[in-house]
């Protein structure tokens, strides 16, 4: 990805353009990272966030309804993993501000995840298909900035690297369907 080349190339600047509203990744510090033969490989993790993300609607609603149905169990399981990794320990602002942000990551999908992936199915913008892709693409990745790298994977995505072992299972299953 561009975030590894970026690294590789002495930690220079980089921005994104995501094309499906399926993980933070765009917006977040993370990187997975895939084999030639497209099973996933590893994860890797960037200095800083893109330095600018630029999110089309437009370009996010044409793409198969499967991502954002992905996205959205993905996003889900951030607001259960901060607070839980979050329980019986102090915490500094910064990690005060993500875990709060964090129920913005579940709020909305409940509220308006159904009607968004309807939208989605039907390659329709609307204002819960907006709702959900932001909250996917966007508050995700600010949350997973503010907290501490360790609380950003709990047991739903220990779970799910544990499950991608599997080669059937790796290739047939999107990361947030699992998660």
């Amino acid at each position: 990805t561009v975030k590894v080349v970026a690294i590789e190339l002495d930690d220079k600047p980089f921005f994104t353009i995501p094309t499906i509203a399926s993980t933070c990744a765009a917006t977040s510090e993370v990187a997975a990272v895939y084999t030639a033969d497209h099973t996933f490989d590893d994860v890797a993790f960037v200095n800083h966030p893109p330095v600018h993300c630029f999110i089309d609607a437009d370009i996010l609603v044409e793409a198969p309804s499967r991502y954002l149905w992905a996205g959205m169990g993905d996003t889900i399981a951030k607001h259960y993993e901060t607070h839980l990794s979050a329980r019986n320990r102090e915490q500094d602002y910064n990690t005060q501000l993500g875990l709060t942000l964090a129920s913005m990551c579940s709020e909305p999908i409940l509220a308006h995840g159904i009607q968004a992936y309807k939208d989605s199915q039907a390659n329709k913008r609307s204002d819960a298909f907006d709702t959900i892709a932001m909250t996917v693409i966007f508050t995700t990745g600010v949350v997973s900035g503010c907290v501490p790298m360790a609380y950003n994977s709990n047991m739903a995505h220990a779970v799910c690297y544990g499950c991608v072992t599997n080669k059937e299972t790796e290739e047939n299953h999107l990361h947030g369907e699992i998660v």
